[in-house]
């Protein structure tokens, strides 16, 4: 029971780091409790910006023992945001972790981080030796920037061709393809006519793609034609 109260006052006294301060909270994330160290990290990305000294310490616990501190401390260094930058090449060996909410976490922080952070999950997804899950989910989060993430329509279009990667014969699965199908729709304009042909081609009935990615390049069209 004693200890129950106390890791309840820990959370407590944790809650917010616009409530306590960031020093303390960074202490917190060595306590030797996990449930002290979630509470800290959780409390760090709710402080955003305001975190930002807490960088260095939300870095090293991308290592941490717990997924949920892993997961938290990710989620923490996107809500920081640009002053995170640094904390990238973390970010992009976090996309490895064992734990899919760690990678979904640390994929959404890259997309947080500015050109850099773009720039990384581009690396990613070009990279056909990486874990499929850790591409589709740079390509998941390249989608979700909107516009922010214009610049990884060359790569996503090399992929609906299939011409990217360094082996330039290995198959691009075709999951991979539907889902950058859909972030083009989300990333491409009007005058994007690389993405766009690379996108009809698909549509065509003589095309040979499976249904799924035929229907996912048709929204993507529709998507983009509306941008006009």
């Amino acid at each position: 029971m004693k200890r129950f109260l106390g890791l309840l006052g820990i959370v407590l006294c944790v809650a917010s780091a616009r409530g306590a301060d960031v020093g303390d909270l960074v202490k917190q994330l060595q306590n030797g409790d996990n449930d002290a160290r979630r509470a800290a990290a959780k409390a760090l990305g709710e402080g955003g910006a305001e975190s930002k000294s807490a960088v260095p310490a939300l870095i090293n616990a991308l290592k941490d023992r717990d997924a949920f501190v892993r997961r938290f401390s990710a989620q923490a260094l996107g809500e920081i945001g640009l002053d995170a930058k640094s904390a990238v090449p973390a970010l992009a060996k976090a996309l490895d972790d064992p734990k899919k909410t760690v990678q979904v976490a640390a994929a959404n922080a890259l997309a947080k981080l500015g050109p850099s952070g773009v720039e990384t999950l581009v690396g990613i997804l070009r990279d056909d030796d990486k874990d499929a899950m850790a591409r589709r989910q740079a390509i998941q989060s390249l989608g979700a920037l909107g516009s922010a993430g214009h610049s990884a329509v060359p790569a996503l279009t090399e992929l609906l061709k299939e011409k990217t990667g360094k082996n330039k014969k290995k198959a691009v699965p075709n999951d991979l393809r539907t889902d950058a199908a859909t972030a083009l729709g989300s990333l491409a304009k009007a005058d994007d006519n690389d993405a766009i042909e690379a996108l009809s081609a698909l549509t065509g009935k003589e095309a040979k793609a499976p249904r799924e990615l035929k229907q996912a390049a048709n929204q993507a069209l529709r998507k983009i034609r509306g941008k006009k």
